[in-house]
């Protein structure tokens, strides 16, 4: 079994509680444009967004529903649930960025992390060990993509730079153990993350 142990000072736990909300309001924004793109394209890697992204958004309001009651059940069920779902949302993202259509691959990547991370001995280090390289491999993926093309797309840029932001954003929450204001960086590099993302699909759509 899992224990939660979180590295956020006590006096940012109302400003923790807000980065939630907002992001929650930014993770929606980004599935709901998602969506619309793939209602206008049919193209799966755009339901694929719209899925993670939604999971995403899930995974905030858990959190921040577990940190405003603070009941010991609650608290646990709640970053429970955002671990699942936060896990589910860039592994999704990961199989989009490299284009793994085999089902079984795809089903052998959930099975495989979602035990692990539950019998470890602690959600801090498993946790975000793997979100840290998972966003660490999908910012290398999309640098090689950059690098692969001829034409330098400014959107393309941008989701790289979004990528390797919440990279440096989960490893942040790591150094967090041994300085609390890591974890203040690291909410806001993440939180920017999600906003340079919102930003380069709205303008992947209008174009």
């Amino acid at each position: 079994m899992t224990t939660v142990v979180i590295h956020n000072p006590d006096w940012f736990l109302n400003a923790d509680i807000i980065f939630s909300a907002i992001s929650i309001f930014v993770s929606l924004l980004v599935a709901i444009v998602a969506f619309r793109a793939w209602f206008v394209t049919r193209k799966t890697r755009y339901f694929g967004l719209c899925a993670a992204f939604t999971a995403l958004a899930f995974a905030f309001f858990t959190r921040m529903i577990a940190n405003i009651y603070q009941d010991p059940l609650l608290f646990y069920i709640g970053y429970g649930l955002h671990i699942l779902a936060t896990i589910f949302a860039f592994l999704t993202l990961f199989i989009l960025a490299n284009r793994i259509s085999n089902p079984r691959i795809v089903l052998l990547f959930y099975l495989l992390v979602f035990p692990l991370i539950y019998y470890s001995g602690s959600y801090f280090m498993s946790f975000y060990v793997s979100t840290t390289i998972i966003t660490g491999l999908l910012a290398l993926t999309y640098f090689q993509n950059i690098l692969k093309s001829k034409k330098r797309k400014f959107s393309a840029i941008c989701v790289f730079i979004a990528f390797l932001m919440l990279f440096l954003a989960h490893l942040q929450f790591l150094l967090s153990k041994f300085n609390h204001l890591f974890y203040i960086s690291a909410s806001v590099t993440q939180l920017a993350g999600f906003i340079l993302f919102l930003i380069t699909m709205i303008k992947v759509l209008k174009s």
